[in-house]
């Protein structure tokens, strides 16, 4: 039972999750310039150490080495819109670290406020230190930053393939067409309408999709996607439910979908999501679906949590709803087209 609510967790999370995405990229870009700017520092000690009591000039020319050292090697990694960053503070911090002890106007201005860091041997191991420092620490931000994205991920799956407690639906026998049962399940308690519905505003606010789905129904506890197609919204089913429903009942995949088909996603192999499809015209096809516990949503097939490994299929039957359930389906509406009409 576990398998159809965390079937397609890694296609939510590797979707859906760009909230979390973001922050691992921005602590990986700062840890990038962290350790760049660190490297350029040691780098420059070594290069002070070598041109003590040469003249002003080439240790400038030296400064503009160790800064953009750091800075070449943003670039080749693939990162040119940080590669300034540790390019300007090696940069800054060696010219200054340049004009101490020379004559007079600025220079004498900063000799005297840098007199302890006259001496080159003096610089060097600062430099060293402090860039030894600067790497460990940079390293060390970053893992926080990683575990802090590793749980805010961690309590977004759980929001999203949150399931409430079920139990096998009694006095209610449903089967395939093939006559094979199909076990129907029932939650124990149903939340709120109000707390679902807060429960869906976190878990897809992370979406970046959020703005391409039409809502058509709201969330409840009641069935989850596969249910929804299946059991009229009455129910929940497993992904090996389906699996037997779409053995017995006649379903075939298909290339050319048409209105009232089904779109299977699968994640590793297991089935995550069922939808069915509402339209498709003018190369757009439309789909419509329960996800989980949240809401019944139109949108475009790649824009839903569950992935782009999907496959629609057919089947000659009237409706997807199972026999022995009798009554409309809600994934079936009137207007469908006739079986066997494509």
């Amino acid at each position: 039972m576990a398998t159809w609510c965390r079937a397609g967790a890694i296609e939510i999370l590797g979707g859906w999750t760009s909230r979390g995405a973001i922050m691992s990229e921005a602590a990986f870009l700062e840890m990038m310039v962290l350790s760049s700017t660190a490297a350029g520092l040691v780098l420059l000690g070594a290069v002070r150490a070598l041109l003590a009591g040469r003249s002003v000039g080439l240790r400038l020319a030296a400064t503009a080495g160790c800064a953009l050292t750091p800075a070449l090697g943003l670039v080749a990694m693939g990162f040119p819109s940080v590669a300034a960053l540790p390019a300007g503070l090696v940069g800054a911090l060696g010219v200054g670290l340049a004009l101490v002890g020379s004559g007079s106007g600025p220079a004498a201005w900063v000799s005297a406020r840098l007199r302890p860091l006259a001496r080159p041997g003096m610089q060097a191991a600062a430099l060293a230190v402090g860039g030894g420092v600067l790497l460990v620490g940079s390293f060390a931000r970053f893992e926080i930053a990683e575990q802090t994205v590793a749980d805010a991920d961690a309590a977004f799956m759980d929001e999203v393939t949150w399931k409430p407690p079920l139990r096998e639906a009694a006095g209610q026998v449903a089967a395939t067409d093939a006559g094979r049962p199909v076990t129907l399940w029932e939650p124990l308690t149903v939340r709120p309408g109000p707390a679902t519905s807060a429960a869906e505003r976190r878990a897809l606010d992370p979406s970046t999709n959020i703005g391409r789905m039409i809502r058509t129904g709201p969330p409840d506890d009641t069935s989850n996607c596969h249910g929804w197609v299946f059991t009229g919204g009455r129910y929940w089913l497993t992904p090996e439910g389906v699996e037997a429903i779409l053995a017995d009942n006649g379903y075939r995949p298909v290339s050319d979908p048409h209105a009232g088909d089904l779109a299977i996603y699968r994640s590793g192999g297991l089935i995550a999501h069922t939808a069915v499809v509402r339209s498709v015209a003018g190369g757009l096809v439309l789909l419509e679906g329960k996800w989980g516990w949240m809401g019944v949503f139109l949108h475009a097939p790649e824009d839903s949590p569950y992935g782009r490994d999907y496959t629609y299929y057919r089947s000659p039957r009237e409706g997807h709803l199972l026999a022995g359930l009798g009554g409309p389906s809600v994934a079936a509406p009137a207007d469908r087209e006739p079986a066997g009409s494509h």
